[in-house]
């Protein structure tokens, strides 16, 4: 994947080698480029930093596509009753979950990062430098990238944030997303996440664990009335 994005303009690192057996490094390992920055989770001016998430974003969509490419699954492609437990009482749940099986082929299939959102970005000055973690990278709706990114802005920030990184991505590509992936990839949430997100953000922020499920459940809402 890394591969493909050489001559992009995609802020991601360039391979320099591949160790696939491990013969060198022990383990089956990349050597890449370094690029530079820090992650910024809590950024001084918010805007500027939502628009840098969309417009990249829609910069790796717009990559051409190779045959060696995967199609990424959803959370819907595995059965988890665990993954699944904290969909009781979710409001409108029945809409939601209808709406969430229609996900099936592509509305927009485009190169998908695959875990887009701001725990995988560097920042340098207050501007985006890196694009990392790519190795869930594939084809994909481009509803998925874009959920995810939205569904972890909403659980560490709130649904606001989460709705306005989609609103300038759609403003940005000219093109609707797909309301069934949005909400497909929201769903993904589960009780886990209050006790794993603290740990990525170790201590660089304030994290509100209590109130990341009602987060959640307000961008579902605010996707559910946008499709009507």
């Amino acid at each position: 994947m890394l591969s493909l994005l050489d001559d992009s303009e995609v802020v991601a690192p360039q391979l320099i080698a591949s160790d696939e057996t491990g013969e060198w490094a022990g383990r089956p390992a990349n050597l890449m480029t370094h690029l530079p920055g820090a992650g910024d989770l809590d950024p001084v001016d918010v805007e500027v930093w939502i628009d840098q998430l969309a417009q990249q974003l829609a910069l790796i969509h717009a990559q051409s596509r190779h045959p060696s490419q995967e199609r990424i699954p959803t959370w819907m492609d595995v059965d988890d009753p665990d993954r699944r437990s904290w969909l009781a009482g979710l409001p409108y749940g029945d809409e939601v979950l209808a709406l969430a099986t229609t996900a099936t082929a592509p509305s927009r299939e485009v190169f998908s990062h695959g875990d887009y959102q701001h725990f995988n970005l560097l920042w340098m000055q207050g501007q985006l430098t890196g694009v990392v973690d790519w190795a869930m990278s594939g084809v994909a709706d481009a509803g998925r990238d874009a959920g995810h990114c939205a569904l972890n802005l909403a659980v560490l920030h709130d649904a606001e944030r989460a709705w306005r990184f989609l609103e300038r991505y759609q403003a940005i590509t000219g093109s609707m997303l797909a309301p069934s992936w949005l909400i497909c990839e929201l769903l993904d949430f589960s009780d886990a996440w209050p006790r794993f997100i603290p740990l990525q953000v170790d201590g660089r922020m304030a994290v509100d664990r209590v109130g990341m499920r009602g987060r959640v459940e307000e961008l579902i809402v605010k996707v559910l009335r946008s499709a009507g």
